[in-house]
């Protein structure tokens, strides 16, 4: 897990150095993808409120760096800054659209060249006590 966070909120700086390392199982690892280009990272904001909260662990396949047809939870760059938001790409306008679950923060929508998709989320782990 890399010790900087990902924004689930107005956006971090990444930082990319290597705090902890958490074990998988390899055989379900490897079926989601290569385990090189995953990385861990802890969860920073409320906007992801109720399905990720602050504090949680998410860990990020780099290698799917695209929208899937029916969405997700990215790690994406705006601006040079990193945060964590549910996909949705509008048809056929190609248009994207990034959504906070929490209610209390706004969807926005965009051009998919404004969005830089760092990886999607494929995993979380929540502490129960911190």
């Amino acid at each position: 897990m890399v010790r900087g966070e990902i924004s689930a909120g107005g956006g971090l700086v990444p930082d990319d150095t290597i705090d902890i390392r958490i074990a998988f199982r390899k055989d379900w690892i490897l079926r989601k993808g290569d385990p090189k280009r995953m990385s861990m990272t802890r969860v920073s904001g409320d906007s992801m409120e109720p399905t990720l909260a602050s504090g949680d662990m998410v860990l990020v396949d780099h290698s799917r760096d695209y929208i899937d047809p029916q969405g997700g939870i990215y790690a994406i760059a705006i601006d040079g800054t990193i945060m964590i938001k549910r996909l949705q790409v509008l048809y056929p306008s190609k248009k994207v659209r990034i959504i906070s679950d929490n209610q209390r923060y706004e969807t926005i929508e965009t051009d998919s060249s404004e969005v830089n998709i760092n990886g999607k989320v494929i995993w979380f782990g929540r502490e129960i006590e911190r």
